[in-house]
């Protein structure tokens, strides 16, 4: 008896799992890999800072409603300095709705002076992020438990970013979601860093002058 409810709730949870993702890949999508442009932002991963404290916000261009609006898959690709970025007290924002940091890549041969931290979410098939036109929303946030130099942390871009697939480490990193109106066009997810430092704050303008000035005299 107790295998048999053992199997019942394995088979309610693969179903559960089954349907958003049935959803996310056969719904139609607004655009082709070939015709999405820069510009199509369906959605916009966005990291800011502050107080010390970082947090990562997906911005919709679209209201989606339910039940097109479950998000199967989702990842997120920051990437710092390199040496001792360590994240620490990540907290996920949304109830029902976990991320986790699931990769990482220190200084590889594609860009030796960055590291890639990947969160992945963890709660697949969620119907917990409610995506409305021009709202950002809050998904994690986390601090830096290791050195603070100053340096501005970025996310990482697709396609144009020296270490994104195919890499030398076979790594997993770029931005992604999955959402079942728009499907899993990677093209469509944009970014928005907004100058932010590994000390967990908006970097100014003259800080951004500094630092280049840094780069190119090093060059």
């Amino acid at each position: 008896m107790k295998e048999l409810l053992n199997l019942r709730l394995l088979a309610f949870s693969l179903v559960f799992i089954a349907i958003p993702l049935f959803l996310a890949f056969t719904t139609p999508k607004n655009l082709s890999l070939a015709e999405a442009k820069v510009t199509d932002c369906v959605y916009t991963y966005i990291l800011e800072a502050k107080d010390g404290q970082f947090t990562v916000s997906v911005l919709s261009n679209q209201t989606i409603n339910p039940p097109y609006h479950t998000t199967a898959t989702a990842q997120v690709t920051l990437k710092v300095p390199t040496g001792n970025f360590q994240i620490t007290n990540l907290e996920n924002l949304i109830e029902g709705v976990e991320f986790s940091q699931n990769g990482r890549s220190n200084a590889p041969n594609e860009d030796s002076a960055h590291d890639y931290i990947v969160f992945g979410l963890a709660s697949f098939g969620t119907r917990n992020i409610r995506y409305q036109k021009d709202g950002k929303i809050p998904l994690f946030s986390f601090e830096n438990g290791g050195d603070c130099t100053g340096q501005p942390i970025v996310l990482m871009e697709n396609f144009t970013d020296p270490f994104y697939p195919p890499n030398s480490e076979r790594a997993n990193v770029s931005q992604q979601i999955t959402v079942a109106k728009t499907g899993a066009d990677l093209s469509i997810v944009c970014i928005n860093s907004n100058s932010v430092s590994d000390c967990g704050k908006k970097l100014s303008k003259k800080d951004l002058k500094r630092l280049q000035k840094e780069r190119n005299s090093e060059k």
